[in-house]
């Protein structure tokens, strides 16, 4: 399994918008921290937390259509 970063806490901290985007989109913050930490095919491979101080813009768009997606047919996301 992978190590939390240390700044992970300081990134939730810091960016309100996409701490609460990862709440509402897991409903558990333990599945939202794994979620940062893994490789999605959707930002070219790079792991969200790569991205959150450099492009933060893209993580939110992409938690933004994982929200919209999950809520039209009714199904709670999980990692």
């Amino acid at each position: 399994m992978m190590n939390k970063p240390n700044n992970l806490p300081r990134i939730l901290n810091t960016n309100p918008e996409l701490h609460e985007l990862l709440i509402n989109v897991f409903n558990d913050q333990d599945a939202a921290e794994r979620w940062l930490l893994r490789n999605r095919k959707q930002l070219c491979g790079l792991r969200p937390i790569d991205l959150v101080d450099s492009k933060p813009e893209l993580v939110i768009s992409l938690l933004t259509r994982i929200l919209k997606w999950s809520s039209k047919i009714g199904h709670s996301f999980r990692v």
